[in-house]
């Protein structure tokens, strides 16, 4: 349930506020996609970058591996919270435009 309303949160946010922000942001975040799109391109063809372009995601999934086994205890709220922008940020591409659809006809036909 956490997923769900951080998705819709996350998607409110995003999409439905005007402003020039929200313009700055998508250059920035385009930006950096290519930016790390060239990193991975790189890591393809240099066996050494990509070992030192892939050592702080392994150590930080290994971290969160061990603190997981050894906590024993199930996944908290903020867990599933984290979880869920996890995937609002993997699926926006193609969830936040059905969204703003959605939108744009509840506003063009009225609540009826």
């Amino acid at each position: 349930m956490a997923l769900i309303w951080v998705f819709l949160l996350i998607a409110d946010l995003l999409g439905l506020r005007d402003g020039g922000w929200t313009f700055r942001a998508n250059v920035l975040g385009r930006t950096a996609a290519l930016l790390l799109l060239g990193c991975f391109a790189l890591a393809l063809v240099a066996p050494t970058f990509a070992d030192r372009f892939s050592q702080p995601l392994v150590r930080l999934g290994s971290l969160l591996s061990l603190r997981s086994e050894q906590s024993g205890r199930a996944a908290s709220v903020a867990a599933s919270a984290l979880l869920g922008l996890a995937i609002v940020l993997l699926l926006a591409h193609c969830a936040v435009p059905i969204h703003h659809l959605a939108a744009a006809c509840s506003r063009l036909n009225g609540p009826g």
